[in-house]
């Protein structure tokens, strides 16, 4: 792959993905400030994976595995520094009536504080799911069987569904 040709590929997979990573980053991280690091560091693997891609796979899936791998790392030296766990992020609501927005907002900000408790392999599986993956492409992004995979999101959704009740209580 000549250097053009990488520029441009580059180009197109950035302006592609990059809103889906940073609500990966995001939702990995509990939105806090460190997911635009955390978004750089994936785009630096992503450059410089690029000449290795060889296509055996879906580029999403690719550009996924490296989001994941990108973030467990990133996770890992920020407890090594000493950094707080994950922060609650408001998210403005989207719905017209200021009813459906008080509901919509509270049932948002319960699951991201359901999802920031969980641990990283968890926040990770959250984030795809709530990216829209299908049950195989979470498989091939994480290196799972489709029915571990489906396993997973089940006791995902167990997990969330006990902490959002156990707070409405």
């Amino acid at each position: 792959m000549t250097a053009a040709e990488k520029e441009h590929r580059f180009a197109e997979i950035y302006r592609d993905n990059r809103m889906r990573l940073i609500r990966f980053c995001r939702g990995f991280l509990g939105g806090d400030g460190d997911a635009d690091d955390l978004f750089q560091e994936i785009m630096l693997q992503v450059w410089r994976g690029l000449d290795g891609f060889e296509h055996r796979s879906q580029a999403s899936t690719w550009l996924y595995r490296i989001a994941v791998n990108s973030a467990l790392l990133y996770r890992h030296r920020l407890r090594r520094r000493g950094t707080p766990g994950p922060a609650d992020e408001e998210l403005p609501a989207q719905s017209p009536s200021p009813l459906a927005r008080a509901e919509w907002s509270e049932q948002l900000d319960a699951l991201l504080r359901a999802i920031a408790t969980l641990p990283p392999p968890d926040r990770l599986l959250a984030a795809l799911l709530l990216e829209g993956f299908t049950y195989k492409e979470m498989a091939e992004i994480l290196g799972i069987s489709t029915n571990h995979a489906g396993v997973r999101v089940s006791r995902l959704r167990q997990k969330l569904e006990k902490a959002i009740r156990g707070k409405e209580t």
